[in-house]
């Protein structure tokens, strides 16, 4: 799933907490980052993951937007 963070300074940090969660994350340019996780049985739980991890991690940021690009 490709993520675009509203605010580029905390993009480090959002770029950690999925790494420490054991996610796979690349850059992609800009503020936009990949995040996968390979060990999910489906692509569904695999979404239903990210999105579990990038709710709690917006939780403790609030303000800052994170746009789903796909």
């Amino acid at each position: 799933m490709l993520l675009r963070i509203s605010d580029a300074i905390l993009l480090d940090d959002l770029c950690a907490h999925f790494l420490r969660s054991g996610f796979e994350v690349e850059e992609a340019g800009g503020t936009t980052i990949g995040v996968s996780d390979r060990d999910d049985p489906s692509p569904e739980l695999e979404l239903e993951e990210i999105e579990l991890h990038l709710r709690a991690w917006q939780a403790s940021h609030p303000g800052v937007k994170v746009e789903r690009v796909r």
